[in-house]
């Protein structure tokens, strides 16, 4: 055990006997031997990232849209994801200026649907006919 001058600490070495997802938690004891919170978090070893499936993109070419109706879209990757324990963005640009039209928060529960190796989302009701735009996702956030 370790103090840095605020926080006692401990170092901990995980070494995995296969690739995989881990869930490695660990907790403290106060001086009354009382728990004071539990952290847990997902250790990832020997996977690479998703690869998004190209020909998974829907809605793709040119959508034609009553702009009061949202339009959904859809992107399939090459192995199951999960929804981030912590906030990251999906951001829609208009490509004629490179600015943000909307952001979704990639927990969203509401916007942002996951299911497998799918992330289905909407902006609402931003688009406009004829014009272009494309989609980002912030790194690690899937």
């Amino acid at each position: 055990m370790y103090f840095s001058g605020k926080y006692f600490y401990k170092n901990v070495t995980f070494v995995a006997s296969t690739p995989g997802q881990y869930l490695i938690c660990a907790s403290a004891l106060d001086t009354g031997e009382l728990n004071y919170g539990l952290y847990c978090y997902t250790v990832v070893v020997g996977i690479s990232a998703p690869v998004i499936n190209q020909s998974s993109f829907l809605p793709t070419g040119n959508v034609y849209i009553n702009p009061s109706i949202p339009v959904s879209f859809s992107f399939s990757f090459n192995m199951v994801i999960k929804r981030p324990s912590k906030p990251g963005g999906i951001h829609l640009f208009d490509a004629s200026t490179n600015l943000t039209v909307a952001t979704l928060n990639s927990t969203n529960i509401t916007n942002v649907f996951i299911k497998n190796n799918t992330i289905t989302f909407n902006f609402g009701t931003v688009l406009q006919l004829y014009k272009t735009y494309y989609i980002t996702i912030d790194p690690g956030k899937f």
